[in-house]
């Protein structure tokens, strides 16, 4: 037969055929247990394979891809650290049962001295709504303070002379990009608690924020400033000192001591509805943990709970205000290069973070400022597409 072995014709068939052959052609027939072997080519000549192996084979390969995504995962989880999130957490809130005035709940007056804890403040990333939001939560008129205004009474953070055992919450800084040396922060321990909360933002809004607010108060800038400008400055700065500042001003505070970072507040969580309502809750139990007072009920006898109201009343609604008169203003540019290089950033300030995990260098807060900087070079990355 054309194209075959000799004698492959032979072992063609069904039992009987290839008995037969196998008699006339001289070759003895091998013993069988069967009266039917099945003839197992076909299909051009390919070896069938049973069911069994067939579902067998495409199990396994079921299981590898299933092993191989939860790796994926699960790796992927270590680098951003994001909390999961149950469907139900993320239900809407219903704000049209928040009541006004907020009801209030007396606060004990402290029988012993606490003392303000720092809220160090990369420039722009606190919302300017924040120090009447910090009011309204605990009854303090001057809860929020900022380590450089000084008067003839207040000096750092401390009403001089003061009998009361509280006259702050929180000491606004922006140390080390203006440094206060004398004495550095952490000398000053002995009058600050050892929780720290560290507002940051995205340098991708950050740096654009920052030129527009030193523009306005110091050269009188009506309005934002032009897009050459903002170009002029970031072509100028972004590659000598902006990133390195951003940078340095989050590790300075992260490993200082005596101190521990108690919370980041990220500057974009402050006014989304989900993040804003959590990071409220997050800040006031740090409050109450340090015995401050809290005068709003985490809880109420209706959905949504108080605090969530109190977001919504002086967090939420003044910053949408601001958002919708800046409407009409443009969203500051970068080059691809740029936005390459801040993504990049992004990414190995976390990895060198990651590194330090299971050593003396990790530090409290360090799950959340990773997972912090992977949104933020997200955003980058979305940004550049």
């Amino acid at each position: 037969m054309e194209g075959k072995a000799d004698g492959a014709e032979m072992y063609v068939g069904d039992a009987n055929t290839i008995r037969k052959r196998r008699a006339d052609s001289g070759r003895p027939n091998p013993p069988s247990t069967k009266d039917e072997i099945p003839d197992t080519r076909g299909n051009g000549g390919k070896p069938r394979r049973s069911f069994g192996r067939v579902l067998l084979v495409a199990l396994f390969v079921f299981l590898l891809a299933a092993c191989f995504d939860g790796v994926v995962l699960r790796r992927r989880k270590e680098f951003t650290a994001e909390p999961e999130r149950r469907e139900a957490d993320a239900t809407p809130i219903d704000f049209s049962k928040c009541g006004d005035p907020l009801p209030k709940i007396g606060a004990s007056e402290a029988t012993r001295r606490i003392e303000p804890l720092w809220l160090p403040t990369y420039p722009t990333s606190l919302p300017e709504c924040y120090s009447a939001f910090l009011t309204e939560l605990t009854g303090l008129p001057a809860a929020a303070k900022n380590y450089y205004r000084q008067s003839k009474s207040l000096r750092r953070c401390h009403v001089k002379n003061n009998q009361l055992n509280l006259d702050s919450v929180t000491c606004e800084v922006v140390h080390p990009i203006i440094p206060a040396d004398r004495p550095h922060p952490s000398a000053q321990a002995a009058g600050f608690g050892k929780a720290v909360l560290v507002a940051i933002r995205n340098p991708l809004t950050a740096f654009p924020a920052f030129h527009q607010e030193k523009a306005v108060k110091y050269h009188g800038v009506q309005g934002q400033v032009s897009e050459d400008e903002w170009t002029a400055f970031r072509d100028e700065w972004m590659n000598k000192t902006l990133w390195k500042e951003w940078r340095g001003f989050v590790e300075e505070w992260r490993k200082m001591e005596p101190y521990h970072v108690a919370a980041y507040l990220p500057y974009e969580s402050w006014s989304d509805v989900t993040k804003g309502t959590d990071l409220v809750e997050k800040f006031v139990e740090i409050l109450k943990e340090e015995e401050f007072p809290v005068l709003v009920s985490d809880a109420g006898e209706s959905a949504p709970s108080n605090l969530a109201c109190l977001w919504r009343s002086q967090i939420r609604k003044p910053m949408a205000i601001d958002e919708e008169q800046h409407q009409t203003w443009y969203t500051p540019q970068y080059t691809s290069e740029q936005l390459k290089n801040m993504a990049d950033d992004l990414e190995e300030f976390a990895q060198d973070i990651k590194l330090m995990r299971g050593t003396s260098n990790a530090r409290p807060g360090d799950d959340q400022l990773i997972s912090i900087l992977a949104e933020y070079r997200d955003a980058v990355k979305s940004r550049s597409s």
